[in-house]
Parts: C-alpha cells; structure tokens; sequence
C-alpha cells in the first residue's frame, strides 16, 4: 500500500507499484483526481487499476457522473 498527499505523483507511483486499486480524492494539491483518472485510463484501457473516487464537496448526481466519465470505476463520499 502506497498513500500520496500530492495527486502529481500519483501516475508515475502507479507506474512503479502496478496497484489493483487507487482510491483518489476529487481535490487533491497538483492535480485533481479526475485529471489522474482519465490519465491512467488512457494509460491502463482495459487492464487499468479499479478506481475509486473520494469526495467530501462533490458528491451529487452529476458529481458522480463527471467522476464516472473520467474513468473511475466506483465513488465514495465522504467519510467513506
């Protein structure tokens, strides 16, 4: 297990330990975790990591559809 305060080193952390699953909060210092999700969907495709969106703020419907449509695979409000 791997834990990341700094969503800008989330992909190359996720390059090197190859997870089964990254659990991302939607605001994160450097870059936001639909921007990291919708990186390593383009990365990973089909073989990606499962990912989990977490959000104390956005957590509406179409909070969860925009999470959903960046590549995460489940969403989780907080406190999860």
């Amino acid at each position: 297990m791997r834990t990341l305060d700094d969503g800008g080193a989330v992909v190359p952390a996720v390059e090197e330990f190859e997870p089964n699953v990254c659990i991302l909060d939607i605001e994160m210092p450097g870059a936001s975790g639909h921007a990291i999700a919708a990186e390593l969907r383009g990365i990973y495709k089909s073989e990606r990591p499962f990912m989990i969106a977490i959000s104390g703020k956005w957590y509406s419907a179409s909070d969860r559809l925009v999470a959903m449509g960046a590549g995460f695979d489940h969403f989780l409000e907080k406190p999860a």
